[in-house]
Order: C-alpha cells, then structure tokens, then sequence
C-alpha cells in the first residue's frame, strides 16, 4: 500500500446522525468511536504519511486546508 498512496487526509468529525437519510445508521451509532480508532490505527500502520484534518471545518476550509498541506508537500490539484 505505502507505494500506492502519498498521503492519507483523515477527518476525525463525527455527524449527527439523526439527521435522516439512513434509518438503519441508528444501530450502530455505539460503533463510531471503536470504528473510528480502528481505521486510523491501520492507516497508521502502512506507512502512508498521515494528514489529521482539524475537526469542524467547513467544506471550503476542508478544501482550503487540503489543498495547503499538499502544496507543501508538492503536489498539485488538478
């Protein structure tokens, strides 16, 4: 995997999941937190340089912030 990715850009937010669209995402709400752990800590572990992105940005700041730290890095949007 650490040859096909450069970077991982991980958000940590959480949403409110009432807010409708899956009935059945209520079932396993108890989950996100373990889940949440449990995918960042096998990101982690390949190898693959990590971005956290800052909880609560907008969409344009996640886009803004994105965009910046990729520049840094030498990449570019196309």
């Amino acid at each position: 995997m650490p040859t096909a990715y450069d970077v991982i850009v991980y958000c940590r937010d959480q949403y409110d999941q009432k807010a409708g669209g899956d009935r059945m995402r209520e079932k396993v709400l108890s989950l996100q937190d373990d889940a949440d752990t449990a995918i960042f800590e096998a990101c982690a572990t390949m190898g693959v340089p990590m971005l956290e992105m800052p909880p609560h940005l907008t969409v344009a700041e996640r886009v803004r912030w994105t965009l910046e730290r990729m520049g840094d890095m030498g990449m570019t949007a196309v």
